[in-house]
Order: structure tokens, then sequence, then C-alpha cells
């Protein structure tokens, strides 16, 4: 039950706190973007980072949660790489203008 709890506070609770105020907003500016194109670019990125989340950390948390402690740092660490890589290919995505593409 904690686990469950867990889980599904991160993805509708956390996780689109964290990427439509900060993740998306911050690399839309950070790439160029202005203030006016931020909420185009959450409203048409957040959906999919949120499903992405959803398809890699799930799995991921369950495995974490009930592994022993001494690997749980291990298995989050290279779920981390993975997800970084997902993050960045988005983040590098806003604010570009639409001939940029």
């Amino acid at each position: 039950v904690t686990i469950t709890l867990s889980i599904l506070m991160e993805q509708f609770f956390w996780c689109p706190i964290l990427y439509g105020t900060f993740e998306i907003p911050v690399s839309t500016l950070l790439n160029g973007g202005s203030l006016s194109t931020v909420r185009r670019e959450v409203g048409a990125k957040l959906n999919d980072l949120l499903w992405s989340n959803a398809k890699i950390w799930t799995l991921a948390n369950i495995a974490i949660y009930n592994a022993p402690v001494d690997w749980r740092v291990a298995i989050a660490n290279f779920v981390n790489v993975i997800w970084q890589i997902i993050v960045s290919d988005v983040a590098a995505d806003c604010g570009k203008a639409e001939d940029d593409t």
C-alpha cells in the first residue's frame, strides 16, 4: 500500500508540478523562447513527459522500493541516467521556433 501510494503521489501530484512549473518553462526560456510561449510549450509537452515518466519510473520504483537497501541507490542511478536522456531530449525541443525543427 505504501509503495502504491508513493508511486501515485509522485505521478499525479509531484511530477506535474515539477515539469509544468520548472522543467519545461525553464528549458523553454533557456532555449530562447519567450514568456508568451511557455504556456504553449507546457501544454504541448507536459502530457508526453508524464506518460514517459509513468512508463519508466513506475516499474523502476517498484524495483527500487522492493530491493535491498544496499542496491537502491545503484538501481535508482541507473534508471535516472535513462530518464535524463529522455528529459534532455524534451528540454532541447522546448522554445524552438517551428522553422528550426
